[in-house]
């Protein structure tokens, strides 16, 4: 709370309710440093130079983003009737500035964006623009196919002329992949999380056993017997956490041969530390090949009765 004299001779203190926000002798050090300026007639508050090298790039974002800089709903609706003039807009879309910002401020160039309900697909529209990867999930397979789909294959050929197009110049490139996502190999049982009785049922399991001379007995999450060892049989990707799973439903002192259509690298140290003597192995080619025949598919998978896709794209050439 210390006075200071400006070299106009104006004896100058801190605003009421605050002081400076440095001592007195860092202050004058400053001064004879040539880094504190009194303004152009010498009289002003003093201020600390700051150099270019010394101010970060941009600005800190701000809490209140005013519709003149992020967009609003009308806009965003307008977005929508551009691309598709003969289809009712959403009833809240969001522009696609406001998604900028929020990108703009969350990533980097080639990090991925997630939109678990891709919608309209406003944000994968603007995180391919911007230079991101990105995944979508949409539930519904009418609005994929009205919207999505549509949009982004305009994006990708550079014909979405809106938006933030001309912001970032974007002029098309990249591409994106549409897949269907199959059914959980989890379920929940009580609060549990437990491998799905599909994923460890079923032909898959019954010629896998026979293929590594096990007794074929279904007890779920385990599809066969050996001495002392049990069989698990996974249609779908084995790791670390399926190792857990399946050892926690073992008792004591028994063993687990753990089979799945795909193995992760780290699944085999994962369960020997669980269980020492224990084995993952991955499913014979020759036992696949037959499973993934048309007439073993349908028994082996649980029917979808909605879309769940998973789209993926990258906005590089």
């Amino acid at each position: 709370m210390y006075v200071v004299t400006t070299p106009g001779g104006r004896k100058v203190r801190p605003p009421a309710g605050s002081h400076w926000r440095m001592t007195e002798p860092e202050f004058w050090r400053l001064v004879t440093d040539g880094r504190i300026t009194f303004g152009a007639d010498g009289n002003g508050a003093p201020a600390v130079k700051l150099f270019l090298a010394e101010v970060q790039d941009g600005l800190v974002p701000r809490t209140w983003w005013p519709h003149t800089e992020v967009g609003h709903s009308q806009e965003a609706k307008r977005e929508i009737q551009a691309l598709f003039p003969d289809i009712t807009p959403f009833a809240t879309p969001k522009p696609e500035r406001l998604i900028e910002r929020i990108v703009q401020i969350a990533t980097n160039p080639d990090d991925v964006v997630l939109d678990s309900f891709l919608g309209s697909g406003t944000t994968a529209a603007v995180a391919h623009k911007m230079g991101r990867r990105w995944v979508g999930i949409e539930n519904s397979g009418e609005t994929l196919d009205a919207f999505a789909i549509p949009r982004l294959t305009r994006v990708v050929a550079g014909e979405d002329f809106g938006g933030i197009t001309g912001v970032v110049g974007w002029e098309g490139g990249g591409g994106f992949r549409v897949v269907d996502v199959s059914a959980s190999m989890f379920a929940s049982d009580g609060g549990n999380v437990v491998i799905a009785e599909w994923a460890t049922n079923g032909k898959l399991a019954e010629a896998t056993a026979a293929q590594l001379g096990f007794e074929f007995d279904v007890d779920p999450p385990f599809v066969g017997r050996k001495g002392r060892s049990r069989l698990a049989v996974v249609d779908g990707l084995v790791n670390a956490d399926v190792a857990r799973l399946l050892v926690d439903a073992m008792p004591a002192g028994e063993l687990l041969t753990l089979c799945g259509t795909a193995v992760d690298p780290g699944a085999a140290t994962a369960l020997r530390e669980l269980r020492r003597g224990s084995v993952v192995r991955k499913i014979p080619a020759s036992i696949l090949a037959e499973y993934r025949r048309p007439r073993w598919r349908a028994s082996a998978r649980p029917e979808r009765t909605e879309a769940t896709v998973l789209a993926v794209g990258e906005a590089s050439a």
